[in-house]
């Protein structure tokens, strides 16, 4: 999985079958953790 935004942020992540991390509920706990935390 790729997550791409703005000012060149990027970052990878491949998901574990095997550790059910293709589960749309872990694809929402490693995008969390993936994210930058909000700059309001």
């Amino acid at each position: 999985m790729k997550v791409e935004g703005p000012q060149g942020f990027e970052r990878s992540y491949t998901l574990v079958g095997e550790a059910g991390e293709h589960r749309p509920e872990a694809i929402r706990n490693v995008l969390i953790k993936l994210l930058p935390a909000s700059t309001r």
